[in-house]
């Protein structure tokens, strides 16, 4: 038994008219126009300091000062001694114990940012005082 070669039958699609096209574009333009501005909307809430505050619990604001904290003594340190602090002063600063601590935070922050658990407003922050993560 031979077998029997199976007919395709090929439906033709309807012309599209110049104004349909037109139409679809429009329509395909506009809801990319709707996702950029969400996507956009979605990056300035997670940059903003506002995102970090929503933490309605009183450890979470404490931690949230405290960040706050240590980065304005980073930029006072940086401000005075010309440079970032790490853990290993060596005996180079004035206040060496101090430099240590700082140093310390520092560097678990830089740790954190390549795990990827930082949050931008934090990377921001750091960033404008000056602070490369690499």
């Amino acid at each position: 038994m031979e077998a029997q070669p199976y007919e395709i039958e090929v439906k033709e699609k309807p012309e599209i008219t110049e104004e349909e096209r037109e139409r679809r574009r429009q329509k395909k333009k506009a809801y990319k126009q709707r996702l950029r501005a969400k996507k956009q909307k979605e990056r300035e809430s997670e940059n903003s300091l506002e995102s970090l505050e929503r933490n309605e619990t009183e450890e979470g604001k404490a931690n949230l000062q405290r960040w706050e904290q240590m980065c304005d003594m980073i930029k006072d340190y940086k401000s005075k001694i010309g440079r970032f602090p790490n853990m290993r002063s060596n005996g180079r600063d004035v206040n060496d114990e101090a430099s240590k601590v700082l140093g310390r935070w520092l560097w678990l922050q830089t740790v954190s940012y390549k795990k990827g658990n930082m949050h931008p407003y934090h990377i921001r922050r750091l960033e404008e005082i000056g602070y490369n993560f690499k």
